[in-house]
């Protein structure tokens, strides 16, 4: 979203992906559009003539009770579009970020996690946007552990979990003591090859602006919310809509470098909570 955002302003853009893959594992999950979402996609979208998502036919979260029977806690309007099928510049690592004094610019020293032996390369910027978030400390270290004895910070893709692991995890499920409703535990018995995600947030960074601003903080990089709360990517979309218009600075929707990261904040914080809990 940024990228496409300050392409169509002009600037130059080069995406760096850390991932080795051709496409992200399948997480069998999918992308919620918020309001921020349509309004990014109202502008940007020039195939809009194809059909992008499914209206849900019952815009809510909700949670079941022992009884069986549904309660919505959290009822808003969106639609769900499946995250399959997204294709990324694979295999890139930035390594290292500083200014060079002849120039002014940014040099970025990228490494290929693609190729062997890894090689390196250099490039040149006057502005550098981070957006991966942080890796969660998590003192279960065997259960992120893959079949091929891998350790995963965030997500271990379908197939990867070690069956021991499973099979722990479905037999505490029906112990008493966790008093799960019987819906529940009918879905945990027919998955045979789950994912495993784990479910952490952090509140807004401190510190978003680095290297006299030139560096700068959006996205998960800024306020990891959790995956369920579905906001991850209308936080993206907010985010490269305040980004436009602080490099906007001479267009009258334009903004100042303080208000651009107090907005930035905001939102995750917002999103949140003041205790950082979210429901």
């Amino acid at each position: 979203m940024q990228g496409i955002t300050l392409h169509q302003q002009g600037h130059s853009i080069h995406i760096l992906e850390q991932s080795s893959l051709l496409t992200p594992a399948s997480h069998m999950a999918s992308v919620s559009r918020g309001p921020d979402v349509q309004t990014f996609l109202s502008r940007f979208d020039r195939v809009s003539h194809i059909p992008l998502g499914n209206p849900a036919k019952k815009k809510k979260l909700q949670s079941v009770h022992h009884s069986g029977r549904s309660k919505p806690f959290f009822r808003m309007q969106r639609l769900m579009t499946s995250s399959w099928d997204a294709f990324y510049f694979r295999g890139q690592r930035v390594i290292d970020i500083f200014e060079v004094p002849s120039t002014g610019q940014l040099a970025i020293i990228k490494e290929s996690t693609s190729s062997s032996p890894r090689t390196t390369a250099t490039h040149n910027t006057d502005l550098v946007l981070g957006a991966d978030g942080p890796c969660p400390r998590t003192t279960s270290q065997l259960s992120m552990t893959d079949i091929h004895g891998v350790r995963h910070h965030t997500t271990l893709a379908a197939g990867l979990v070690p069956p021991q692991i499973w099979n722990l995890q479905r037999a505490k499920a029906t112990e008493d003591m966790l008093d799960f409703p019987a819906p529940f535990l009918e879905l945990l018995a027919l998955i045979n090859a789950p994912f495993l995600h784990l479910i952490v947030d952090y509140p807004p960074a401190e510190k978003m602006c680095l290297v006299g601003g030139r560096v700068r903080l959006l996205g998960d990089a800024v306020t990891l919310l959790r995956p369920h709360v579905a906001f991850s990517t209308n936080q993206a979309a907010v985010h490269a809509a305040l980004m436009g218009r602080w490099l906007n600075k001479e267009g009258s929707a334009g903004m100042s470098e303080r208000e651009w990261e107090y907005q930035v904040g905001r939102f995750g914080g917002d999103t949140l909570g003041p205790e950082h809990l979210v429901w």
